[in-house]
């Protein structure tokens, strides 16, 4: 069996220890699985941050799923049962002319999380807001390209046609 160049062996060991992970050889940063869809997946520093849906999702059948954590240890599966979308879910699209904000909101317990793409012609934020009481708590920003976007209309259209309903009131991810 041929080794693996010298070159090769050192850039994988810059890769592990500056990245802590992060160049997985042929690597999607995702926690979903081949047969899924990835609405959005990125690495959010030592941890992963992935919305998954079924590729049979539509307003009768399929699921989405939001997960945190490692590629070997998943942290939190929300929903933890089978839940059609649009009874775990809200999903929220706003334009304003200069940016797009496309979020998808669960509540987990005493907590509110908030999963959120933001665009304009010059920046992108990506990432996960979760609170409690309405304070928040934590705010993480994908920290690596994504895979998946939530603000794209192609999974705006799916996550609609599965009939995730709108939230009571209208929000800026960032509130």
């Amino acid at each position: 069996m041929p080794s693996t160049p010298r070159p090769m062996k050192i850039l994988s060991a810059v890769c592990f220890s500056l990245f802590s992970g992060l160049c997985w050889a042929g690597t999607s940063i995702s926690l979903c699985s081949a047969d899924e869809i990835v609405f959005l997946s990125c690495s959010l520093g030592h941890k992963l941050l992935s919305v998954c849906a079924s590729k049979d999702l539509s307003s009768d059948r399929g699921y989405i799923e939001y997960r945190f954590g490692k590629q070997n240890l998943i942290e939190l599966r929300y929903p933890d049962k089978s839940l059609p979308p649009k009874q775990a879910f809200t999903f929220l699209a706003l334009g304003t002319g200069q940016a797009v904000e496309n979020s998808l909101r669960f509540r987990n317990g005493e907590y509110t999380y908030t999963v959120y793409s933001v665009g304009g012609r010059t920046f992108e934020d990506h990432g996960v807001y979760v609170r409690k009481d309405n304070a928040l708590i934590s705010r993480q920003a994908c920290r690596t390209k994504i895979v998946g976007n939530l603000g794209t209309t192609e999974f705006t259209q799916k996550i609609i046609g599965a009939g995730v309903p709108k939230p009571e009131r209208e929000y800026s991810v960032y509130e």
